[in-house]
């Protein structure tokens, strides 16, 4: 079973993946980012659509962990066993694409005089590229694996609810995740020589 949703104005984290199919821990490389959503209504539309899923597949049980494409943002930990900035009391979707499939469809938020549609985004250098800390609309494919209707079940790979990704488009921009206001603290300045200014 699957559930295509169109989420605005999730916040995009992990990017590095949207345009250059990654192997993750020697897995098949996939496209792919991070999505944080930060509105109470988006997140119970996608727990509504999860909780379908498993209906249909899982006799109502949700993967536990990282077998859903929904998780936990408290328990998404640095090495050091911190909580990444802008993951804190949030539920994020961890959202892939097969390299077979090629890159998600990377759009802007203003039209093309020359199709009437969102224009799309092809160079990483471009102004409106999403960047982590940006927000955007992303249109994701909801999934199960191994449930009771999945034609090439395999029984290796566990019962799942995975996210696809297919298109990312810019929304907003956000702060940079780690970065900070520049600061004169901890700079030390001399007083100005009247005598220098004649």
């Amino acid at each position: 079973m699957n559930t295509t949703l169109t989420l605005k104005n999730v916040r995009l984290a992990f990017s590095d993946s949207l345009t250059e199919a990654k192997a993750i821990q020697g897995g098949k490389p996939r496209y792919g980012c991070t999505l944080i959503i930060e509105d109470a209504a988006t997140l119970k539309e996608v727990e509504a659509a999860i909780k379908a899923i498993a209906t249909a597949e899982f006799k109502g049980n949700v993967p536990p962990g990282k077998d859903s494409a929904l998780r936990d943002g408290n328990l998404n930990t640095n090495k050091e066993d911190e909580v990444y900035k802008g993951f804190e009391n949030k539920w994020f979707l961890s959202a892939n694409r097969a390299d077979s499939l090629g890159a998600p469809l990377i759009l802007d938020n203003k039209r093309d005089p020359s199709t009437g549609k969102p224009r799309v985004i092809t160079d990483k250098t471009d102004i409106k590229f999403p960047e982590a800390g940006d927000y955007v609309n992303a249109r994701i494919n909801l999934f199960s694996l191994n449930g009771r209707s999945d034609k090439k079940a395999n029984p290796a790979y566990g019962k799942k609810i995975c996210c696809g990704l297919e298109v990312v488009q810019f929304a907003a921009k956000g702060e940079p995740f780690g970065a900070s206001k520049p600061s004169a603290d901890g700079f030390d300045a001399e007083d100005e020589d009247m005598d220098d200014l004649s």
